[in-house]
């Protein structure tokens, strides 16, 4: 694993630079203003900051972090559903669609998958090696 190095770790304006350009929806002369770069020159700068790999490496960090608490987590899907479950205002049906969900969710419910042409491959395995055995003797035992 590389060991990192000063080069490697933003100083303060450049962390803030990567917030400001997330939370500017990445305009960056408006993320390099908020970070405290000067207006004249936060056009140019923020194009500068933005060629470095550690900022982009941090922006993409952001974004990874921004994107993760946006998705709903499984237990509050599970609470959602719980809530309409209980709710005597929801319709049955609607209430019924929640604990069926929650019943797949924890795995309640046995999910069989038949694969015809497994089965029928295995059958015809099985009716070859009773065949051989029997050198074709008696078929009645098919």
């Amino acid at each position: 694993m590389k060991k990192k190095t000063k080069n490697d770790e933003l100083n303060e304006q450049q962390e803030k630079f990567c917030l400001e350009f997330r939370r500017h929806n990445g305009n960056k002369k408006e993320a390099a203003i908020a970070a405290g770069y000067s207006k004249k020159s936060a056009s140019a700068l923020a194009s500068q900051l933005l060629k470095l790999p550690k900022v982009q490496k941090r922006i993409q960090e952001l974004a990874k972090d921004a994107e993760r608490k946006t998705i709903i987590s499984i237990i509050e899907r599970q609470q959602v559903l719980s809530e309409i479950a209980r709710d005597p205002t929801k319709e049955d049906r609607d209430r019924i669609r929640a604990i069926d969900i929650l019943n797949k969710m924890d795995g309640r419910y046995l999910d069989i998958n038949l694969n015809v042409n497994e089965i029928n491959v295995s059958l015809a395995a099985n009716i070859l090696a009773v065949m051989a055995n029997d050198n074709g003797k008696d078929k009645d035992k098919l």
